[in-house]
């Protein structure tokens, strides 16, 4: 029996995902770091799992067409790693 072929992506990868994830930076079988730009960011209403709406910040980078959901805990990562200050949205 050969071996099974090593993990070059992650498996969220394989679908149609509307929002940024970490499995967009899983390349060959490692978490990459990827420098970006933020381009805007705005409250805006998404619908989560189940059909929910719910009101959340997204977001959007320079050069990039799939923005990212904002939850609190990576709200605060971005303001104390953030080499700039910024003005975040109310």
């Amino acid at each position: 029996m050969s071996e099974p072929a090593p993990l070059t992506q992650h498996w969220r990868s394989l679908y149609d995902n509307k929002y940024l994830g970490a499995w967009n930076l899983f390349r060959d079988g490692r978490y990459t770091t990827t420098t970006v730009t933020i381009e805007s960011a705005a409250f805006e209403e998404v619908v989560m799992q189940g059909g929910r709406k719910n009101r959340t910040l997204l977001l959007r980078f320079k050069g990039k067409r799939t923005p990212m959901i904002v939850t609190k805990t990576m709200g605060k990562v971005l303001a104390t790693s953030a080499r700039t200050w910024c003005r975040w949205p109310r």
